[in-house]
């Protein structure tokens, strides 16, 4: 179990700040963006065994992205090429699911904790649910001989079953769903592809899904969004982030969570390494909490063998799996590991999890989607 994570934990600069939420990962298995993208399955992710998922990538508005097929498995070479192009059901469809959400999380983790619509289970006056079922369930064959208190404690029973069906509550000889545990909840957030203002895009998502996210992701990385990777480059990127740091720092705290959620940014594995020098500089001047490496690549390797090398688009799985560890190994340099680093694609079995936590430099703690990491010292 990770203890506590570097996210939010108010080193740096006044820019930085000291409101941070902490976060703790339950286990450094996580479910990248792009699987569940509109927030549906949440709570069944997690149920699998998630540490963290990763809603998103969600636009402002609806759109459809690209057309079919856009979507290709090259077997042969363990890999993917997807050109999605942000399909999204937009912001305000996308609240409502994780509004539900986070919703059944809090109930059930009150209903843990023996909180129920009626108060805490320390009131003398109030007790929880649960006792109150116990209680009324256990009373002494002999209590039920007056006809007077046999009517009062059917009726009571019949009270506290329809009470006890109202509110959630797990069974205490069995595991709580996944929306008490601990599993945190990232929303990946990007912009729409007609858009003309992208530093707004973003400020709308944050503004708009920040209350329910355990963490945030500013995605500029997608290959499928045109103009989207030219936010890369130093000066655009410097905006946005000063942009959306400003933002996210402005979120009132909801009132189940202490502290504004990280901020991460997600980058390309396609960066020169002058651009990646860029990228460092501006996240450490920003105050950015972490950087997620790295999404698809527009890169074709020579070695790939599937017919269906030559679709546009972004490639992930095997074939760029060096090319993002080289990546994070840079990054780490050129932040001194001072930057959480959070790895996306390359892990596709046990063993390969277990080389990467292995490897502590670049290392790895984190893993998005069954992925490598590198220096979360969670």
């Amino acid at each position: 179990r990770m203890d506590s994570a570097p996210f939010g934990n108010g080193k740096g600069d006044g820019r930085q700040g000291r409101n941070r939420r902490p976060l703790v990962f339950p286990n450094p298995v996580g479910l990248a963006a792009g699987f569940d993208k509109d927030g549906v399955a949440i709570g069944g992710l997690l149920d699998v065994g998630f540490g963290f998922v990763e809603v998103g990538s969600v636009t402002p508005l609806p759109q459809p992205g690209n057309p079919r097929p856009r979507m290709f498995r090259l077997t042969e070479d363990r890999a993917v090429i997807n050109r999605y192009g942000f399909n999204s059901t937009g912001l305000d469809a996308v609240e409502h699911n994780l509004r539900d959400f986070v919703e059944q999380r809090d109930a059930a983790v009150r209903n843990e904790n023996g909180l129920t619509a009626f108060g805490s289970s320390s009131s003398s006056s109030r007790p929880s649910l649960a006792v109150l079922w116990k209680q009324i369930t256990a009373t002494d064959e002999a209590d039920e001989n007056d006809d007077n208190t046999r009517k009062a404690l059917q009726v009571a029973k019949t009270l506290a079953s329809y009470a006890v069906s109202l509110v959630p509550m797990p069974s205490l000889n069995r595991r709580p769903k996944s929306t008490t545990s601990s599993g945190l909840l990232g929303v990946n957030l990007g912009k729409n592809k007609t858009s003309t203002d992208e530093v707004d895009d973003y400020i709308r998502g944050i503004r708009q899904l920040g209350p329910y996210a355990d963490y945030l992701v500013v995605n500029i990385s997608s290959p499928n969004t045109p103009g989207l990777r030219g936010l890369q480059r130093r000066e655009p990127l410097r905006r946005l982030l000063d942009a959306t740091v400003a933002e996210r720092n402005a979120l009132l705290p909801p009132t189940t969570k202490s502290g504004t959620p990280p901020l991460l940014v997600k980058i390309a594995p396609d960066v020169t390494d002058r651009e990646l020098e860029d990228i460092a500089a501006v996240v450490q001047e920003a105050g950015v909490d972490g950087v997620i490496v790295s999404n698809t690549s527009t890169s074709r390797p020579a070695s790939l063998m599937s017919s269906h090398k030559r679709e546009g688009g972004g490639l992930s799985g095997a074939p760029i799996r060096q090319m993002s560890t080289e990546c994070i190994r840079k990054l780490y340099a050129l932040t001194d590991g001072n930057v959480p680093i959070i790895g996306v694609g390359g892990v596709g079995s046990a063993r390969r999890l277990r080389e990467a936590q292995g490897r502590r430099q670049p290392g790895g703690d984190l893993f998005d989607d069954g992925v490598r990491g590198s220096r979360l010292r969670e």
